[in-house]
């Protein structure tokens, strides 16, 4: 089953939806994402009104339900203008199997192109799906890193860092 429609810029507007569906990826991906949970509670709805205008976020929407996002933000110091990173990727269960990714890495990129000369990116390392995803995309690893998160419970993820040439 392919998706309804294809990804959207979001746009302030779709800040609450926006911090709804982070909020769930919070709670139910505590392993592959840097915030928690509480971290993300903490940002007020205008602090992601401003995300949303500054940084390109894509949607990808079921009927007017926001189903998945990811977010691409470009560097703005003179001496990084030429890299943009990619974060914040996450597709809800319903959707998931259905090209919601591809699609979403497919706005980020084309938006990138032409812009930057590489996107980079942070994976858990063992985010199986998610690294596969990337490597099909053309990402490749140029490290990891050991211990990067510590989980509430006290236990280690490590984290592989990734980048496109585009």
């Amino acid at each position: 089953m392919s998706l309804p429609a294809p990804p959207r810029r979001l746009a302030p507007a779709d800040a609450f939806a926006f911090q709804a569906l982070r909020l769930e990826a919070f709670r139910t991906h505590d392993r592959e994402f840097h915030s928690t949970e509480a971290d993300e509670a903490a940002v007020s709805l205008a602090e992601h009104e401003a995300r949303l205008a500054r940084d390109f976020v894509a949607g990808v929407f079921d009927a007017d339900q926001l189903m998945g996002a990811a977010g691409l933000t470009r560097f703005s110091r003179a001496k990084l203008r030429h890299k943009a990173e990619l974060w914040g990727m996450y597709v809800r269960p319903a959707f998931r199997s259905r090209g919601a990714a591809d699609a979403l890495l497919g706005a980020l990129l084309g938006h990138a192109q032409g812009l930057v000369e590489r996107v980079t990116l942070v994976v858990t390392s063992d985010n199986l799906p998610a690294v596969r995803l990337y490597t099909r995309w053309g990402f490749e690893p140029y490290g990891r890193e050991p211990r990067s998160l510590m989980l509430a419970d006290g236990s280690y993820v490590d984290e592989t860092l990734m980048m496109k040439r585009l």
